[in-house]
């Protein structure tokens, strides 16, 4: 799975994103938005309401390249002075790597991230939702065997492992760390996962279907 870093960047410049998670075992629950108290950005752009009967503009859905990695440690923008991007031949799923974290198309800070705990592999579903206050959302359904591979990186954030000492999770697509929310429960259903932002509907649609 790859996305194209014009598609991505371009739509990761209209917004924001944050990783939702909704507690476990409780329908009545409020959904937790993790990114709420994560060290990356937590104030989404601010956007008009969108038309909703307007999908004009949208581009063509590229396959979405997203992993989930526990974050080693922030360190700012440029990284060590070497520059915060893990080359592309040394980029692995079992190795830490370096990425930078981008707001509006710009470094704003760089984290160094642990082995990837789950990938796009995991994704079973992906689709465009609105939220409460009709923002639009992506809302991922995992398979049964991602679920349990997500749990088990996102539990050792939860316990503060030597694993994922930070505590957060980093959401990364295209290779840049989008947000880095702290873990606040121990394990989540299948469905209780989603990225939201400021998307308008068509943007939705398109990263959707890149996802799905």
């Amino acid at each position: 799975m790859a996305v194209t870093s014009r598609w991505f960047r371009r739509a990761s410049a209209l917004a924001l994103l944050a990783l939702a998670f909704s507690a476990c075992g409780d329908d009545d629950t409020e959904p937790v938005a993790a990114g709420d108290d994560a060290r990356s950005s937590t104030t989404a752009l601010e956007t008009s309401s969108p038309d909703t009967t307007d999908t004009a503009g949208a581009e063509p859905a590229a396959p979405a390249d997203l992993e989930f990695r526990p974050v080693l440690q922030q360190l700012p923008p440029g990284g060590t002075g070497d520059g915060c991007s893990t080359p592309d031949e040394a980029w692995t799923a079992d190795q830490p790597v370096l990425a930078p974290h981008v707001e509006s198309g710009q470094e704003v800070g760089c984290f160094e991230l642990g082995p990837a705990g789950a990938d796009g592999s995991v994704v079973e579903s992906a689709a465009p939702a609105q939220d409460g206050l009709e923002q639009w959302t992506i809302s991922l359904v995992l398979t049964s065997d991602g679920i349990a591979t997500f749990n088990e990186t996102a539990g050792a954030c939860f316990e503060g492992a030597p694993t994922c000492p930070t505590r957060q999770l980093a959401i990364v697509l295209d290779r840049t760390v989008i947000s880095a929310p702290s873990i606040n429960a121990p394990e989540f259903e299948r469905d209780q996962i989603s990225i939201s932002g400021g998307f308008t509907q068509a943007e939705a649609e398109a990263l959707a279907d890149g996802l799905g």
